[in-house]
């Protein structure tokens, strides 16, 4: 054998694992030959374990691996479908455009990454499904795909007639994916029968050669099946709708429950259709619980339609910042419902902080908000809901939760408004209501009676016009601006006039006297004396030997007291002429308050608080 060194060995074109190699032990310098395979690797971090370098090259699979182009040209199904049945988890997709020409099969459990959605572009040259992940399960069933996603574009034929990508089943992640092309029959991805997904940094948004023809995402319960679906998320979604009458989002539960899809959260989502007709952004159909924030719905036909069934309603969706731009090119809807054929159909809804959306009704202004059911504020002090406010017959409550409770607001028909109170336990005639205007009439009613309080002090800072009860008590230090109980009013500064008595006089007998002094009697308690003529006129005020009236009242001119009829000992002496009235007290009797009149007209009113003490007032 002819010695020579190793470059003027015999070139090899491919090596296989069996092949050998010599090399130089670190240990003793010692000459050996050993496998490829058997090449070491270990990673440069602490606690690695050595493994070969074929095992660290195994751990993920590439399509290329299994022939593959990339080229845009071959057929590269094949090298799809057999990556696919390689048994690997995480299966590669260099940078290229890959032709393939059948749906391809994801195995459960299985991630299909890219290099990014603008470099790793899979073109399906046929009209069904693109990736299916989950394509194995059975009708009607609720299995996990537990499939991933991620860094790919896909191209869709415009005669195409199922989604991009498919998703049977629960637990999938979609990410950082990118759909070109389509037509009035695609969809970028369908998720049926799916629960716990997430799709994040979708596009279908371009021009020329990057504009997407299709239908956005559409989520579904295709067999009726009765479990609700849905529990995902959708994350920066953009999508721009290249033909008429073409959807943007579609969610879509059977027609009974359970079997709806519900708990979506939608955020941050971009949907337009510019120079297109028919389009609409959100088409919810028997769903439940979907969330959606800052969504930006432009040029299109319809902003959102809502749908649900008498069984199967549409609920507790919510939307927040969500904005709505017209269509030029035909009438535009910003939200529509299918209440006025199915009463109830679409209810609880939650609109906050939106913008030209949602069209509800000439009452209902841009901006308004609008929430469902009942509004809890609670204590400062626990955190613990404490008061509620909810909607009544289109009325205003505020209550704790029980029956005690305050409405405001007009009734369904009329003129008026009403704030009405409840009580526990107890239902009308038991609430009193105050009501506002009346069949076009300015006034006030209150039902079934005003109570006032009495009041021991005046009202702190008093002003004209109003109304206050004085207890009118002497002896115990109350309020008694007039000598009396009853209703006061004020006019002028700190200065009260009585409107009304609480007692009831019965008819009141008028004793004219012409002279020039008049001793009160008996009789006089309850009734009117009157002083007439131009002289000076002295009236002596007597001693009772009994304070009448205190059960009753009394007939004109009699002593008589009829009971049931409670007064207060009370006379009345008006000057009638130019001759001033002046009061004297008998012996023994005190009089407290003013003892004479100065004008024709004016009236001296007595009370008797014992039968020797008197009160007086002018009026």
């Amino acid at each position: 054998m002819v010695n020579r060194q190793i470059h003027e060995l015999d070139a090899v074109t491919s090596l296989t694992e069996a092949d050998q190699i010599v090399v130089s032990t670190a240990s003793g310098n010692l000459t050996r030959r050993t496998t490829l395979e058997a090449l070491p690797f270990r990673a440069a971090r602490p606690g690695a374990v050595p493994r070969t370098l074929p095992g660290k090259l195994h751990e993920d699979v590439s399509v290329q691996d299994f022939g593959a182009k990339g080229d845009d040209a071959a057929d590269d199904s094949q090298a799809f479908q057999l990556a696919m049945a390689s048994g690997a988890r995480t299966i590669r997709v260099p940078p290229g455009r890959y032709r393939l020409t059948t749906p391809v099969q994801v195995p459960n459990g299985t991630a299909i990454v890219g290099q990014g959605r603008d470099s790793s572009i899979l073109r399906l040259d046929h009209d069904g499904v693109g990736l299916f992940f989950g394509s194995g399960f059975a009708a009607g069933t609720a299995e996990y795909s537990d499939g991933t996603c991620i860094g790919l574009g896909i191209t869709l034929r415009a005669t195409a007639q199922a989604a991009a990508l498919k998703v049977v089943g629960n637990n999938f992640i979609g990410r950082d994916l990118r759909f070109r092309g389509g037509g009035p029959q695609t969809w970028a991805i369908e998720l049926d029968r799916s629960n716990d997904w997430s799709i994040v940094d979708l596009l279908a948004w371009g021009d020329a050669a990057d504009a997407f023809a299709g239908n956005g995402i559409w989520v579904r319960n295709s067999t009726g099946a009765a479990v609700n679906y849905g529990d995902g998320s959708m994350r920066q979604v953009s999508i721009k709708l290249g033909g008429p009458n073409l959807k943007g989002l579609f969610f879509e539960g059977s027609a009974a429950s359970p079997g709806i899809i519900n708990n979506v959260l939608v955020a941050k989502a971009n949907i337009v259709a510019p120079a297109q007709s028919g389009c609409t952004g959100i088409h919810i159909k028997n769903a439940r619980r979907l969330t959606f924030v800052s969504v930006d719905l432009e040029s299109l036909t319809t902003g959102v339609l809502e749908e649900g069934t008498a069984a199967a309603m549409s609920e507790v969706n919510s939307w927040l910042g969500t904005f709505f731009l017209a269509n030029s090119t035909s009438p535009a809807t910003a939200y529509a419902d299918n209440n006025a054929t199915v009463p109830g159909a679409v209810r609880h809804r939650s609109f906050v902080g939106c913008d030209n959306f949602p069209s509800l009704g000439a009452n209902f202004a841009d901006g308004d908000s609008m929430l469902p059911r009942g509004i809890w504020l609670s204590s400062p002090s626990t955190g613990l809901p404490t008061v509620r406010m909810t909607e009544q017959a289109g009325i205003l409550r505020v209550d704790r939760g029980g029956s005690a409770y305050v409405q405001l607001g007009a009734p369904a028909s009329g003129n008026n408004s009403r704030v009405t109170c409840g009580v526990d336990g107890l239902a009308s005639p038991y609430d009193a209501t105050l009501y506002l205007g009346d069949g076009n009439i300015r006034k006030v009613t209150i039902e079934p009676a005003l109570h006032m309080n009495q009041r021991t002090v005046a009202p702190p800072s008093g002003t004209d016009n109003m109304l206050a009860f004085a207890d009118g008590n002497p002896t115990t230090g109350g309020w008694n601006p007039g000598f009396d109980r009853g209703f006061y009013t004020q006019f002028g500064t700190n200065t009260w006039h009585r409107l009304l008595d609480t007692r009831m006089k019965g008819w009141v007998a008028v004793n004219e006297q012409t002279g020039t002094s008049y001793t009160l009697l008996p009789a006089d308690v309850g009734d009117r004396v009157e002083m007439k003529g131009d002289t000076a006129k002295t009236v002596t005020v007597p001693s009772l030997p009994a304070v009448p009236g205190a059960s009753g009242t009394k007939p004109p001119g009699s002593t008589t007291v009829i009971t049931g009829r409670r007064i207060y000992c009370e006379t009345t002496i008006g000057q009638v002429g130019t001759g001033a009235v002046t009061l004297t007290p008998a012996s023994g009797v005190e009089i407290a308050g003013p003892t004479a009149t100065t004008t024709d007209g004016q009236t001296l009113v007595l009370r008797w608080v014992t039968a020797t003490l008197v009160r007086t007032r002018l009026v």
